[in-house]
């Protein structure tokens, strides 16, 4: 059974980034228990129950696909709607995610958030974080960080350059 270990919370304007460790090496697209609820408005009395947090994300990792719950009803998400992306997409025991934070009341393009989430991510077992209120997470106004670009240039004429990359966005 997989033991949820640690999980760190940042963002900017337009993503929610989630990195997150377990005990043990597994797929993360592949059939599992790990499921991510985020309740982005910071009622319990709204969502889907997940503890004390009122869930209006539900994403399950293993079956590849979410939901949005909302009063008297709960669509169903695939990955592209929300904006999310998860590394690496081999087997691992730490993953790194990235949603998109939208701006409409509906999570047709990235998922709508307060200024104020719970988070809370569970498997078969075990939670984190432990007990049943999740982890509360200000989303802050921000700058977009400063940061030198690398140079691409290459050394050597001579010399060839190859990437490679599986993501498409």
């Amino acid at each position: 059974s997989l033991d949820l270990l640690e999980l760190k919370l940042s963002h900017d304007s337009l993503y929610l980034y989630l990195d997150f460790r377990l005990n043990c090496e597994f797929n993360l697209q592949n059939k599992n228990g790990l499921v991510l609820y985020i309740d982005t408005d910071h009622q319990s009395a709204t969502g889907k129950q997940a503890g004390l947090v009122g869930a209006e994300l539900e994403w399950r990792f293993g079956d590849r696909i979410g939901y949005w719950h909302q009063p008297g009803d709960s669509i169903r998400l695939y990955h592209e709607m929300i904006g999310l992306i998860s590394a690496p997409t081999v087997t691992s025991n730490q993953f790194e995610l990235a949603i998109r934070r939208g701006i409409s009341t509906q999570p047709d393009n990235g998922i709508p958030m307060g200024d104020s989430i719970r988070i809370s991510l569970i498997s078969r077992g075990d939670r984190l974080p432990d007990g049943v209120s999740g982890i509360t997470y200000s989303l802050t106004p921000t700058t977009s960080p400063s940061y030198e670009l690398p140079d691409l240039a290459k050394t050597d004429s001579l010399h060839l350059r190859i990437v490679t990359y599986n993501c498409l966005q």
